[in-house]
């Protein structure tokens, strides 16, 4: 009997991981539809500033929604919730769209002259807001602001999930690969880091939501 249960675990643990191989792949193939789509925009549209107007939206929309759900992690942090352990672990996978809106927003820095060809003429304003709407300030200061989101938001969730990796509870099965590697590293006994990573989230939620409210303020 338990030679056939396990194998039949087995087979689903095998089944479960090729599904997510599926997704991911199809995830994938998504989106280099989305680039080419994209691409053909630009370069065989007639109005190529649709393009570069849909990547400006997609760009606010998936880097508002990736610090999102480090920043409800945090709230539950700060609120000392216990309850919702698995909404705040689906929130925590969102920083993972994190990388992908730094490439996004390196289109946007390429086409800053059609997103905003007012930019391009300030001599009409106060010289205080010359300066502050300048393009290379003004790219500048929110590609380091989004820098400085995305290392908080990548260091809560680094604490937040470094135990449960380390230490996995009963019935979980953490990935195995780099990333979850690098989490683990150099992890001690478990009180001492289980502490640890309550400090440092302690430390880091409040930080963490005022400057999402100040950078998407």
């Amino acid at each position: 009997m338990s030679s056939a249960s396990s194998g039949k675990t087995g087979s689903k643990g095998r089944g479960s991981a090729q599904g997510e191989k599926n997704v991911t792949l199809g995830l994938f193939v998504l989106m280099l539809l989305g680039a080419v789509v994209f691409a053909w925009g630009l370069l065989a549209s007639e109005e190529p500033l649709r393009a570069w107007q849909a990547l400006h939206v997609n760009f606010l929309y998936w880097t508002g929604l990736a610090f999102a759900g480090a920043v409800i992690a945090a709230i539950f942090q700060i609120t000392s919730s216990r309850w919702g352990l698995r909404v705040r672990r689906l929130a925590e996978c969102s920083v993972a769209l994190v990388p992908v809106s730094f490439v996004a927003y390196l289109g946007v820095i390429v086409g800053h002259h059609e997103l905003a060809p007012a930019a391009q003429h300030l001599e009409h304003l106060a010289p205080a807001k010359q300066i502050w709407l300048e393009p290379a300030f003004l790219l500048w200061r929110d590609g380091l602001a989004l820098l400085l989101l995305a290392i908080l938001a990548f260091s809560f969730v680094y604490y937040s999930i470094r135990v449960d990796l380390a230490a996995p509870p009963a019935g979980y099965r953490p990935p195995k690969n780099a990333v979850t590697r690098w989490i683990r590293a150099g992890f001690g006994t478990y009180g001492k880091e289980k502490a640890r990573a309550r400090r440092m989230q302690n430390l880091l939620a409040p930080i963490l939501i005022i400057t999402y409210a100040v950078v998407f303020s």
